[in-house]
């Protein structure tokens, strides 16, 4: 609970920098890797630092509630998200835990909808499930490059260790990164994976613990999507933002965390 309501007080500081009631060279809520899109109604969009980003109005209707709050429960628990909504837009914040406070990495807004439809479900499993999950499984980087915007971004929250303490830092990848990442995740000898290549292609095995959590939606073009995967030595857990940009639905950003696969324990 006490991380919940560190959680929520981060988010609530994000929102009064980009109301631009509070001073964001002050501020530490926001990480200088953030960034924020927003997706209006008609399916434009536009990416701006997070410390750069404002709301272009004053509207009393800005009037921003942090309605959920979830923090992935898994290794070092330092992956959190928080649903945001207000009669103008609503949206996800994704934060890190830096080691001595929650940050957000991302946030994706649009305005409020009226409601989803089965179809958007449909969308959003076709982008995820069948396509990111089965790009990630297959490690093919060229078809993970047709559902991850070349906007999006890997990010985690490492612990460094040395003899005497332990540092966080962030892990970054953008696009064509972590697409190649992916097609060497076996194959490249500096790779944590590489010990287990000879698994590489037992899908049975490294699917076993494979599972969409998680599908919720912030409105009828923004939604996130909680996921896990394995790959020897470790069992991932996803956070994917997802956007309906124009037509067509996008990862536009993800953050990670994990614990040890389950067979490695």
């Amino acid at each position: 609970m006490v991380e919940q309501q560190k959680v929520h007080s981060s988010a609530l500081q994000c929102l009064a920098v980009w109301m631009g009631k509070r001073d964001s060279s002050a501020e530490t809520c926001l990480h200088a890797e953030a960034l924020v899109l927003r997706v209006e109604s008609n399916g434009t969009h536009a990416s701006q630092a997070g410390r750069e980003f404002r709301f272009l109005t004053d509207d009393s209707s800005l009037n921003f509630h942090v309605t959920k709050i979830q923090i992935a429960p898994v290794g070092n628990q330092s992956l959190a998200s928080a649903l945001v909504t207000s009669s103008k837009y609503c949206g996800w914040i994704v934060l890190l835990n830096m080691g001595d406070q929650w940050q957000c990495i991302s946030a994706t807004f649009s305005p409020p909808s009226v409601c989803t439809t089965p179809q958007d479900y449909q969308d959003v499993i076709q982008l995820t499930w069948d396509g990111y999950s089965r790009a990630n499984r297959m490690c093919d980087g060229k078809k993970m490059a047709t559902v991850f915007h070349p906007m999006c971004r890997l990010t985690e929250a490492t612990d460094v260790c040395n003899d005497t303490s332990t540092t966080r830092s962030l892990f970054l990848k953008n696009q064509t990164e972590f697409c190649e990442l992916v097609t060497k995740r076996y194959d490249d000898p500096n790779s944590r994976h590489y010990p287990f290549r000879q698994l590489k292609d037992d899908l049975s095995f490294l699917s076993q613990y494979d599972s969409l959590l998680s599908i919720d939606f912030a409105t009828d073009r923004v939604a996130l999507v909680t996921l896990r995967i394995g790959h020897p030595p470790c069992l991932w857990t996803d956070y994917l933002t997802v956007a309906k940009i124009s037509s067509q639905w996008w990862i536009v950003h993800k953050s990670s965390c994990s614990e040890p696969f389950p067979e490695m324990k």
